[in-house]
């Protein structure tokens, strides 16, 4: 009787403490700050969607479209230029350094360490501001010279350490490599930063370093500085011009999401060792009917603006789409459909099936007539130069400047492709932007790590799923009260 009345009030005990262990809503408490997002101006330019999916494709463990991608080249295919990618990239401000310099970097759930272009750096470009190292007395070099093995390619550089501050948060020694950045920040056709954006911050987990060193967010964790919460939560550019979104460290805001939050376990083996937020996808839809899906994980990747998928399940998802047709030379993997068509697609990682506004399938128009237009054409000039074009994307991109007449609309969602041998383990789906931008968006770095997403506050455009028969329930702590309440209550009954 001792026995049980001790683990009864053991159990009691607890309660509150895991009742508050769950993710909180915004406060004025100080390890929780919310960070602006911006997207990139309109006169500045990206390399094709085609160019961006093999830097995904490489920076995932699978092989490139493009056979020269890897080696910085061009493929002699004609691409298709997003000239305004206001809806495809978000980025926060930062400062490096004493007295800091102000950066704007890419922040990516989907790759771990800090990067940042320097002025030492001879292949960035002039693009993006570069961090002057002279200039910062807080800036140290741990090694002269190192290999870091990245994205299974080995590059050169220095290990350094400097403060970098985000919002209100600062870490005063934050190790990273000073490079080229290797992501979807760089013009891989040129190897140079693109878009303005100076760098990266890496937002995975420490296992996925490519030099062992903690990311920005467990360095606040470690130092009890910041909870081990993050939160994003992206606009549509024709929705909101101004304004792209929040990033909430160490938190959530309820002032962005409506409902509660769903949340989702990373599951083994990443569990309490993780590299990246995974789930497993579960179902998919589109026009209403089921797709199959195998198993595998998908990688919750900010720093992606599309959704890749295996290729079995984006042949069945197009083929289900009147009048779609694959793409074909450095477009590979991407596919093409009527522009009057509304592609409805919903994705559930084990609960709501959440649904991605066709606003954000359709990346824009393209002219498949063939000749110097078309993708996959060996000549002529690109279908995003002013000689071949009469308008402009009829997508929320809308920067695919190409024929309108064409009528056809590229697709968000592509051909994840060949896994490269020399990774072990692939992600099998990539989920960026997409789909992010129609849900509320939060990382818990607990025991395991979870997942969660929530319907979108104040977006009556944005379509947000349909909770499904058996969901996992958006509070935790609820959960366990509700699993604990009746065997206290049994027991209870039993003895007393």
């Amino acid at each position: 009787m001792m026995t049980i009345l001790s683990t009864l009030s053991v159990v009691l005990a607890l309660l509150p403490y895991m009742i508050s262990a769950s993710p909180s809503s915004s406060s004025s408490s100080p390890s929780f700050v919310r960070i602006p997002l911006s997207r990139p101006g309109t006169s500045k330019t990206a390399g094709s969607f085609a160019h961006t999916a093999d830097a995904l494709r490489l920076k995932h463990g699978y092989e490139p479209a493009t056979k020269n991608f890897a080696k910085g080249k061009r493929d002699s295919s004609t691409e298709v230029s997003l000239q305004d990618i206001k809806d495809l990239t978000y980025y926060a401000t930062i400062t490096t350094g004493t007295p800091p310099q102000s950066f704007d970097v890419l922040l990516d759930t989907g790759t771990t360490d800090f990067w940042i272009g320097t002025e030492a750096c001879t292949t960035c470009g002039s693009v993006s501001p570069l961090f002057d190292t002279t200039s910062s007395s807080s800036f140290k070099t741990l090694t002269s010279a190192a290999n870091i093995t990245y994205n299974a390619r080995t590059v050169s550089g220095m290990i350094a350490q400097d403060t970098i501050t985000l919002g209100s948060f600062t870490v005063a020694q934050q190790t990273f490599p000073i490079n080229p950045v290797f992501s979807v920040a760089v013009n891989h056709s040129t190897n140079t930063l693109a878009n303005g954006i100076s760098g990266i911050m890496g937002l995975a987990f420490r296992p996925a370093s490519a030099f062992d060193e903690a990311p920005f967010w467990e360095n606040l964790v470690n130092n009890n500085q910041a909870n081990n919460v993050m939160s994003f939560h992206y606009t549509r550019a024709e929705d909101n011009p101004s304004n792209g979104g929040a990033f909430v460290l160490g938190g959530t805001d309820s002032s962005l999401y409506i409902g509660q939050i769903e949340y989702q376990p990373v599951p083994e083996p990443q569990g309490p060792t993780p590299n990246y937020w995974q789930l497993p996808v579960t179902a998919l839809t589109v026009q209403g009917k089921s797709i199959s899906v195998p198993t595998g994980n998908a990688i919750i990747d900010t720093g992606s603006p599309y959704l890749a998928a295996p290729t079995e399940v984006v042949q069945s998802l197009y083929a289900e789409i009147s009048g779609s047709q694959p793409l074909t030379g450095s477009n590979a993997g991407f596919y093409a459909y009527p522009c009057s068509t509304d592609v409805q697609v919903t994705i559930s990682f084990g609960g709501t099936a959440w649904a991605i506004n066709p606003k954000d399938m359709n990346l824009g128009t393209i002219d498949l007539s063939g000749d110097s237009g078309s993708p996959g054409s060996d000549s002529g000039s690109g279908s995003g130069s002013s000689s071949s074009s009469s308008g402009s994307g009829t997508g929320p991109m809308s920067g695919i400047e190409v024929r309108a007449s064409s009528q056809m609309c590229v697709g968000g969602i592509f051909d994840i492709g060949k896994s490269d041998a020399r990774f072990s383990i692939s992600p099998s789906w990539i989920i960026g932007n997409v789909f992010l931008k129609n849900v509320y968006t939060v990382l818990e770095g607990g025991i395991p790590p979870n997942v969660g997403f929530a319907k979108l506050a104040g977006d009556s455009s944005t379509q947000t799923g349909t909770h499904l028969p058996g969901a996992a329930s958006s509070n935790k702590a609820s959960n366990l009260l509700a699993l604990l309440v009746p065997v206290v209550a049994g027991v209870m009954a039993t003895f007393f």
